[in-house]
C-alpha cells in the first residue's frame, strides 16, 4: 500500500484544476480565433452580398435598356417596312411612268398626223 497523504492529494488537485484551467484558457483563446475568422468570413459575404446587389442593378439597368433598344428596332423595321413599299410603288411607277409617256406620244404623234392630213384637205377644199 502506497502512501499519499493529504498533502498529496491537495498537491495533485492544485495540478489537475491548474492544467484544466489552463485547458480552458487554450479553448477561449482557440473559440475567440475562430470567431474573429467567422467575423472576418461575415464582413466577406458582405461585400460579396453588396457586390451581386450591384451587379442585379446593373443588369437591371441593362435589361431596361435592353428593352428600349428593341422597342426602337421594332419601330425602325415598321418604317423600314413601309418605305420598302414606298420604293417598291415608286420602282412600279418608274417602270409604268415611261410606258405611258411613250404610248401618249405615239398617240400624240397619230393624232398630229391626223390633224395635219385634215389640214391639208381642208386647205386643198378651200
Amino acid at each position: 500500500m502506497s502512501n499519499v497523504t493529504h498533502k498529496d492529494l491537495t498537491e495533485f488537485g492544485k495540478m489537475l484544476m491548474l492544467g484544466i484551467a489552463e485547458m480552458f484558457d487554450k479553448a477561449y483563446e482557440r473559440f475567440d480565433q475562430i470567431d474573429r475568422r467567422f467575423e472576418q468570413v461575415d464582413k466577406r459575404f458582405e461585400q460579396v452580398d453588396k457586390r451581386f446587389r450591384q451587379v442585379d442593378k446593373r443588369f437591371k439597368q441593362v435589361d431596361k435598356q435592353f428593352k428600349k433598344v428593341n422597342k426602337d428596332i421594332k419601330e425602325i423595321r415598321n418604317n423600314n417596312a413601309q418605305v420598302i413599299g414606298e420604293l417598291q410603288a415608286i420602282r412600279e411607277d418608274q417602270v409604268l411612268v415611261p410606258h405611258q409617256i411613250l404610248r401618249n406620244s405615239n398617240k400624240l404623234d397619230k393624232h398630229e398626223l391626223r390633224i395635219s392630213s385634215l389640214e391639208e384637205t381642208t386647205h386643198s377644199r378651200l
